[in-house]
């Protein structure tokens, strides 16, 4: 159970990036986004490449959903 342990205490860390319910969460998310591409690049052999992958996504689907451009 000690592996359990380990990853419910780093999940309890980045479940706050990959929740955004709200601007401020947001606006977060969006510097924690701008710092790990300072950091990784596009260098996909990075070990948090998959985490600023995913940030970016959720990202995506936040904008999608609150500033969706219309085509109207």
């Amino acid at each position: 159970m000690v592996i359990l342990q380990d990853r419910q205490e780093h999940w309890c860390i980045v479940w706050r990036l990959l929740s955004i319910r709200c601007e401020i969460k947001y606006d977060l998310a969006v510097e924690q986004l701008n710092a790990l591409i300072d950091e990784i690049g596009d260098n996909e052999q990075r070990p948090l490449y998959e985490l600023l992958d995913t940030l970016g996504a959720v990202i995506y689907a936040f904008e999608e959903k609150h500033y969706a451009i219309s085509t109207h």
